[in-house]
């Protein structure tokens, strides 16, 4: 004991001597803790099916990729999905695609695949360091295994990107098409419709087709008429003629109409007379036998026609109706005010409808009726709520919104929302 002593003040001097010590990359001793398993990208989960198609059959096939990342090399991707009907689930292996950044697997849709609409089960991946991340589908889950609380498949996500419909080849399905003048309220008025490039024009007939296949229309005015859209249409009259009419609101304004026939429809090309083609008169009474779109008309503003008269030359212009809007409404609910603030807030749009619309336009201004200071917001339709800043304290608002995309440098629209008050704190 008296030894242990007199040793004591020696180890403690040889132990404040290595605290005093610099440290280097000798004297550090790091261990490599990863712990961070690799991050799945839901944003960029998609399904890509053959051009044209909305649904898939016996021969075709899809492509299934997600982005996945991690700081140390993956070690491996897997993606099961559960078919409709079977009691387990099919499990693929993506593969690395350096151009996409993303894992990619292309599945065939063979005889043993069974129709309906096919699910993501789960999405897995592992890293060389063995960490080990995994999110699974609820609704896949439930399907699959009802008797098993979700609680224990844990984490979840909505994998719903992934779904794909797989359709019988044998199914047929039949298209009711044909025109209607709505200056006039005539059917088999207005224009003529080509289907699926056919030489021949109609302006009613029935197709038969097989089911998920690709359909094209494209609508063609006649002289003096102008395109107004597609609509879902209803047979009418007693005759042996097909006539048919609109039976809901004007769609797509776009002439070419390319489509997955799933279903019997019936379908309305809509066309109406334009005023001032081509025989009105010029200022000095002379019939304007040619006129030029100078700028067509959309669906947020009104085209500008020009016609010159072949007797005096005399040029007149006119103003084109602005389209009819093609996008569902957006609902929008109470705004909450803050300091020099306001968040607008809109009902949930569904996932069906989030493929056409892809954002939301937020109009605001002080002046009620939105003829001054206004101004516009575009935030992305996946939200529900947009914080607007910089307004002025005190100052009362209007705001209203509707849906908004602009593809191929065309923009579609909805029709505005009712108009929501909000007085800034």
């Amino acid at each position: 004991m008296i030894a242990l002593k007199k040793m004591l003040p020696i180890l403690l001097a040889i132990l404040m001597l290595f605290a005093m010590m610099p440290m280097t990359a000798e004297t550090v001793f790091a261990i490599d803790a990863d712990v961070t398993p690799p991050e799945i990208d839901i944003s960029s989960l998609k399904v890509t099916l053959p051009e044209g198609k909305t649904e898939v059959t016996v021969g075709d096939s899809v492509t299934v990729s997600v982005k996945i990342t991690d700081t140390n090399d993956i070690s491996y991707v897997y993606i099961s999905y559960a078919y409709p009907g079977k009691m387990q689930t099919q499990t693929y292996d993506p593969k690395y695609n350096a151009e996409t950044e993303s894992y990619e697997v292309t599945i065939p849709i063979t005889e043993d695949v069974p129709f309906g609409v096919c699910k993501i089960f789960n999405i897995s991946a592992r890293d060389r360091k063995d960490n080990y991340v995994e999110l699974n589908n609820i609704e896949a889950v439930e399907t699959l295994y009802p008797d098993i609380p979700a609680a224990f498949f844990q984490p979840q996500a909505d994998l719903s990107a992934g779904d794909f419909t797989v359709v019988s080849p044998d199914e047929e399905v039949t298209l009711t098409i044909g025109v209607y003048d709505k200056t006039e309220s005539a059917c088999g008025e207005g224009g003529t419709y080509t289907f699926n490039d056919e030489d021949r024009t109609h302006t009613a007939d029935k197709f038969t087709v097989a089911k998920g296949s690709s359909v094209q229309l494209v609508a063609a005015p006649a002289e003096g008429y102008e395109f107004v859209g597609w609509c879902e249409g209803k047979i009418t009259g007693d005759t042996d003629e097909l006539r048919i009419e609109p039976a809901g609101e004007i769609g797509t304004s776009n002439p070419v109409g390319k489509f997955s026939a799933n279903k019997d429809v019936i379908l309305c090309a809509v066309f109406k007379a334009v005023d001032g083609m081509p025989n009105d008169p010029c200022a000095n009474g002379h019939t304007i036998d040619s006129w030029t779109t100078k700028t067509p008309a959309t669906e947020i503003a009104a085209g500008v026609r020009i016609g010159i008269c072949s007797v005096c030359g005399k040029t007149e212009t006119q103003a084109i109706a602005m389209l009819s809007p093609t996008l569902k409404a957006v609902k929008i609910l109470k705004p909450k005010a803050a300091k020099k603030s306001a968040t607008i807030k809109w009902k949930k749009i569904s996932k069906k409808d989030l493929k056409k619309i892809k954002k939301v336009e937020i109009q605001y201004s002080t002046d009620k009726n939105f003829k001054n200071d206004v101004k516009s917001k575009y935030p992305s339709a996946k939200k529900t709520s947009y914080k607007i800043k910089g307004l002025k304290k005190g100052k009362k608002y209007y705001v209203h919104i509707r849906a908004y995309t602009k593809s191929g440098g065309v923009v579609h629209v909805s029709k505005w929302s009712a108009q929501k008050p909000v007085k800034v704190k």
